[in-house]
C-alpha cells in the first residue's frame, strides 16, 4: 500500500481508461454532466476528507489494483464541464482504441475531475502570481501531451 499512496506524489496524477469506466459504472453518470459529476458525486464522495477524488481512493480504499488504475498522467484533457460525462469517457476510449491500442496500460489521463481538490480554490494559495495559465500549463508540460474532448 506505500506504492499506491506513493502514486499521490506524482506532479500530474493520471487515472486510466477503466477506472473512469469502473467510475461510470458505479455511480450511474449516465445522462450527468461533467459538472455534475463533480458536484453531485466527487465533492459528495470527498467532503469528510476534503481532497481529490484520487486522494480519496487511495486513502479510503486503495488497494494493489489502484497501481495499475493509478500513475503519472501521460495526456492532459480538456473538456467542457457542461458536456456529457459519459460520452467524454467514451471519446477517450474511442481514441485510446485508435491511436494507442497496443499501449492501452501505459496511457494515463490527467483529468481535474478525478485529480483536482474541488473543496479549495483552484488555483490554491499563492497562485495569483503565477496566473491561471501557468498552473495550467504546470500540469500540460509534466504530461506531455494534450487531448482536447
Amino acid at each position: 500500500l506505500q506504492q499506491v499512496h506513493a502514486r499521490l506524489n506524482e506532479p500530474a496524477l493520471g487515472v486510466s481508461l477503466a477506472y473512469l469506466q469502473k467510475f461510470l459504472e458505479r455511480f450511474e453518470c449516465a445522462g450527468l454532466s461533467t459538472g455534475e459529476v463533480v458536484h453531485d458525486i466527487v465533492m459528495e464522495q470527498t467532503k469528510t476528507q476534503q481532497c481529490s477524488y484520487a486522494q480519496h481512493v487511495m486513502i479510503q480504499e486503495a488497494t494493489p489494483q489502484h497501481l495499475v488504475e493509478f500513475g503519472r498522467a501521460t495526456h492532459y484533457v480538456s473538456h467542457a464541464w457542461r458536456g456529457s460525462f459519459e460520452e467524454m469517457v467514451a471519446a477517450l476510449g474511442h481514441w485510446l482504441q485508435h491511436d494507442w491500442d497496443g499501449q492501452k496500460d501505459t496511457v494515463y489521463f490527467f483529468l481535474d475531475v478525478i485529480a483536482c481538490n474541488h473543496h479549495v480554490s483552484v488555483w490554491g494559495e499563492g497562485a495569483h502570481k503565477l496566473g491561471p495559465d501557468q498552473v495550467v500549463g504546470d500540469r500540460v508540460r509534466a504530461c506531455g501531451r494534450v487531448l482536447v474532448v
